[in-house]
């Protein structure tokens, strides 16, 4: 893991979420029940492990109940999959990790159950239904709403990722058999010289709360990148794609999850917020290759890290990148402060009220989040003090005024 792109703090902060992962490879348990009956009971924040309770990341859970209700029954020999989450990102970290029993267990599975994250039953598409396509079990995935069933026989196996605890290389082995029948299937491979960047120009969100996403890709595809664009890319055609290139280049995030199909390759992340990614540390400790994180943001109001709001820009560190890569700058960086922070402030004001708290897994990373702000005060400061007017309403206010008055004051008394 290079670090030397990341502002100080939080590659501390890298370096120890790196060393708390622990390899529990071939350590991982797995219990087969006969006859049980086994309830979703959703996501509960700071809920303990028990004998018959089964925990899923971001706190979704099952657990054995006793019940004299009428409920279904599900026949047949069944694997638990754990919940399936919507989000490709999610999907790829939490609704993949009770899969290993598949390769490992030596059963023949005639079911293969999730529970979903609402009463909302999915309609598999797109790379969701190719993933289990190409795995070779979409006719035997079934997705059951929060509700409580029996089941003839279940097995269910440990996740194989715990977010900044562990991670098991028996979490890799259904991205390894997908990408082994990707092979099988492909054409002579065209090797993709600089690279590719995994872009997120056209994503939905990109022009509400992703500013000047474009200026950092155009600093990879004007220096020789290829623009790959996930969501309009069939995962067979992703894989191959990354298989091809000498590096990988990803905004942090979904995205970048995507290397979980392409063991051993170079990643290099375009970080988006001041905490770490701590899934994308343990998607490098599996996979393999060279993980390059860069700090290419500002974060001048208080957004956790799930919340999404970016001012992606030529940070120190982005600069330092790109200068110590051989790469060029397409442009300087003459954005008008001004304009930026007020479609900024716009966009949180929307979103968010007055103010958005932190996670619960972002306190231990404090000390990067206050980095990142200050470094942001440097950049934003009058705006954030309201020395000068940014919004319609500052003209309407006396108090920008009086900052304004008392600003100048302190500047004669300084000559």
């Amino acid at each position: 893991m290079n670090l030397q792109y990341l502002r100080p703090h939080k590659a501390e902060c890298a370096k120890s979420e790196w060393d708390n992962y622990l390899d529990r490879t071939h350590q991982l348990t797995i219990q087969h029940f006969a006859n049980v009956k086994l309830r979703a009971m959703g996501q509960c924040p700071g809920i303990e492990p028990g004998e018959n309770r089964f925990i899923d990341d971001c706190d979704f859970y099952s657990e054995i109940v006793e019940t004299n209700e009428e409920i279904a029954k599900i026949a047949g020999n069944v694997l638990y999959a754990g919940y399936f989450r919507l989000s490709w990102g999610h999907f790829l970290m939490n609704s993949t990790a009770r899969l290993w029993p598949l390769f490992t267990s030596g059963y023949i599975y005639d079911k293969i159950v999730f529970f979903c994250e609402s009463d909302e039953i999915p309609v598999l598409k797109g790379n969701f239904l190719e993933f289990f396509r190409l795995l070779g079990i979409e006719k035997k995935c079934v997705f059951l709403s929060p509700s409580v069933y029996e089941f003839e026989k279940i097995t269910i196996g440990e996740i194989a990722l715990e977010i900044g605890r562990y991670y098991s290389s028996e979490f890799m082995l259904p991205f390894e058999a997908i990408k082994n029948k990707v092979h099988e299937t492909a054409g002579e491979k065209t090797e993709i010289a600089k690279g590719i960047i995994l872009s997120r120009s056209n994503w939905n969100d990109n022009q509400s709360v992703q500013l000047n996403v474009k200026s950092i890709e155009n600093t990879f595809i004007t220096n020789g990148y290829k623009p790959v664009f996930p969501e309009t890319t069939s995962l067979s055609d992703l894989i191959t794609l990354m298989d091809s290139a000498a590096c990988i280049v990803s905004f942090s995030g979904s995205t970048a999850h995507n290397i979980l199909f392409a063991e051993n390759k170079k990643l290099i992340v375009l970080e988006r917020c001041a905490a770490n990614n701590i899934y994308q540390i343990g998607i490098a400790k599996m996979t393999g290759g060279e993980y390059v994180p860069i700090d290419c943001f500002y974060q001048p109001l208080l957004v956790s890290s799930t919340d999404n709001l970016t001012v992606y820009a030529f940070t120190s560190q982005f600069k330092s990148f790109v200068s110590e890569y051989g790469m060029e700058l397409p442009e300087d960086d003459n954005t008008d402060l001004k304009q930026e922070f007020k479609k900024l402030l716009t966009i949180f004001r929307r979103r968010y009220g007055y103010g958005v708290g932190l996670n619960s897994w972002e306190v231990s990373q404090f000390p990067a989040i206050a980095e990142a702000y200050f470094e942001s005060y440097q950049r934003y400061g009058k705006y954030l003090e309201r020395q000068v007017p940014v919004m319609w309403f500052d003209w309407f206010s006396p108090r920008v005024y009086m900052r304004m008055l008392r600003n100048l004051l302190k500047r004669k008394e300084s000559k």
